[in-house]
């Protein structure tokens, strides 16, 4: 047959043939010589690798074909790789649908968010609306005082949600009852004296007054009793009047008397903090020896102490507590014009001849 025509495969012969042997049988009958193996030893190197279940060279094997002989040869190396490559699906399998639920529950919570922001936005709306028509209430019943409050609180808010632009309406309408003019609400008179100057506390509960017999009085603004008074006779100079009356809180007050219209008027030395609630002035430290002086900063926090011997020295106030060293004043003609910056930055002291201003460190009083 191999001389006359093709062999018959040899599993036509004997269906229980492998296949791979088969192949090696036909490889043996090949017509053409060259096609048959070279030698006996790659014949017998070809039944070795079909005995112990390799691929052989008869029979060239493609990728699946390989992968399925690998498995019968390898069963246990087979089963863990199928096991792992199982658990690494179903955890692909789990972690997708994990992100798919967060990218829902994220596009759920974008469009609630949204949903919240406009309702609050709308409830915004409303607000400044009714406090826009209150206002216009009151506006209309001559009480326009009682109108800024509303107005002003839609300004703030406003601006504060970026819509600065949208308060033109509630600007104009305070523009029109600042030019109103005042309305007198109520008087009293002081008969033992006369006023000099007043102020009112930030919460417009005190009204402050000082009198040209060197006293300050403090009254209720809303029924003008008088709360409490203290006098200055023997504190401010026999040439000065308290005229700049300054609350630095709802319960402090700094007076300051009149100044030299030669000199530069910082307004913070020669004055004198009252507690209003005690109804007394705040004495300074006793442990400070020759007291001439005191410099206030504009918070009444902090002070600087002067002595009658052009010496200096930063104290805190309220408790009273020295901040910095004693030191020797740069200039001085006998009044001590001082400026103290209430974050203590800076402490500025004019020069002998009133034309330069002289700036140091206030915890170490050095320019």
């Amino acid at each position: 047959l191999v001389a006359a025509e093709r062999p018959r495969d040899p599993r036509e012969i004997r269906a229980d043939i492998p296949r791979d042997l088969g192949a090696i049988v036909e490889k043996c009958m090949a017509r053409d010589v060259a096609q048959r193996y070279a030698s006996a030893r790659d014949l017998a190197d070809d039944l070795t690798r079909f005995q112990n279940g390799y691929m052989v060279k008869a029979r060239p094997l493609n990728t699946l074909q390989r992968s399925a002989r690998w498995a019968r040869r390898e069963p246990k190396i087979m089963v863990t790789a199928l096991l792992a490559l199982l658990a690494l699906s179903i955890g692909l399998v789990s972690t997708t649908a994990q992100w798919r639920r967060a990218n829902a529950n994220a596009v759920h919570a974008k469009a609630e968010s949204q949903l919240a922001e406009k309702s609050a936005a709308v409830s915004a709306e409303r607000l400044w609306d009714s406090r826009h028509d209150a206002a216009l209430r009151l506006m209309r019943d001559g009480q326009g005082f009682d109108a800024l409050t509303p107005l002003l609180a839609n300004i703030e808010e406003k601006q504060a949600a970026g819509k600065g632009a949208e308060t033109a309406v509630e600007r104009r309408e305070i523009g029109m009852i600042e030019h109103q003019g005042v309305a007198l609400i109520d008087r009293f008179i002081i008969a033992d004296a006369s006023p000099m100057a007043t102020a009112l506390s930030p919460d417009g509960k005190m009204l402050a007054v000082t009198l040209n017999d060197l006293s300050v009085r403090w009254y209720d603004t809303a029924t003008l009793a008088e709360r409490g008074r203290v006098d200055l006779l023997d504190i401010l100079n026999a040439d000065q009047v308290p005229i700049l009356p300054r609350f630095i809180d709802d319960r402090h007050l700094l007076v300051f008397g009149e100044w030299f219209d030669s000199l530069p008027s910082p307004a913070t030395s020669g004055g004198v903090l009252i507690d209003l609630e005690r109804g007394k002035i705040v004495a300074p430290p006793p442990e400070f020896a020759d007291l001439a002086d005191i410099s206030w900063s504009a918070d009444g926090k902090h002070a600087l102490l002067h002595d009658t011997h052009d010496r200096v020295q930063l104290w805190q106030v309220d408790p009273w507590r020295p901040l910095s060293p004693l030191a020797a004043e740069r200039a001085t003609n006998g009044v001590h014009d001082w400026i103290l910056d209430p974050q203590l930055r800076f402490a500025a002291q004019f020069s002998g001849n009133m034309n330069e201003l002289l700036v140091f460190d206030p915890r170490r009083l050095d320019a």
